[in-house]
């Protein structure tokens, strides 16, 4: 997403990549709220007995089929916890499914290299010192040359 070339930068490149910046915001508040809204269900007992979790994996809702109500105690409390332990591994294992899918589309690694970004903010200002010093330089000649 972010394909901005330091060796061949030009004021122009500035409102791309704003523009850029702005809509990797959107699409990431955008999957924030995703991710605040995500809910996983998780069953037990052949579907009998339903729970769902939000992405912090808090219990939002219990569902029982009145079946379920002619289990014993000591079964029906085994099939909660079974049903709750699924509900939340299925929203532990979304939330990175999410990142991803956050990542890929906004055009950055899944995984950021530190080393290879600063070498890239380095370079970025290296070419932005030249084309500055290449400026200050031009214009150093043309007011010599008044």
């Amino acid at each position: 997403m972010f394909d901005f070339d330091p060796a061949r930068f030009r004021p122009e490149d500035v409102d791309r990549l704003a523009a850029q910046a702005d809509d990797a915001l959107r699409r990431l508040s955008a999957s924030t709220e995703e991710m605040v809204n995500l809910t996983a269900t998780g069953e037990a007992a052949g579907g009998l007995v339903k729970a769902t979790v939000d992405s912090s994996g808090r219990i939002k809702r219990i569902a029982l089929n009145p079946r379920a109500l002619r289990m014993d105690s000591e079964t029906l409390a085994e099939s909660l916890i079974e049903a709750i332990g699924a509900a939340q591994d299925g929203a532990r294992d979304r939330v990175p499914e999410m990142v991803t899918e956050l990542m890929a589309a906004t055009g950055l690694p899944a995984k950021v290299d530190t080393e290879a970004v600063l070498e890239k903010v380095g370079a970025i200002g290296d070419a932005a010192r030249r084309r500055f010093d290449e400026h200050h330089d031009d214009l150093n000649e043309v007011r010599r040359a008044f």
